[in-house]
């Protein structure tokens, strides 16, 4: 990963960020891959190093849910 921020030109710390952020925006494309908007009443927290997403929906989610798991598993 070093590597790559260097070859970027970026710091390691703004590098760091930008994967987050990447990783962030995976999650909520794995969340509407339907484009559909299933689900309702996002809350989103902070706990520790861990972000958690928590979200309603009484749609079929079975779409989304499995790739969700293919993007952690």
């Amino acid at each position: 990963e070093i590597g790559d921020a260097r070859e970027l030109g970026i710091s390691n710390e703004d590098y760091l960020k930008i994967v987050k952020l990447v990783a962030i925006l995976r999650v909520s494309n794995a969340m509407d891959r339907s484009h559909k908007q299933k689900y309702k009443n996002h809350k989103i927290e902070i706990k520790g190093n861990e972000l958690h997403i928590i979200a309603n929906t009484e749609d079929d989610i079975t779409l989304e849910s499995s790739l969700f798991k293919d993007i952690f598993d």
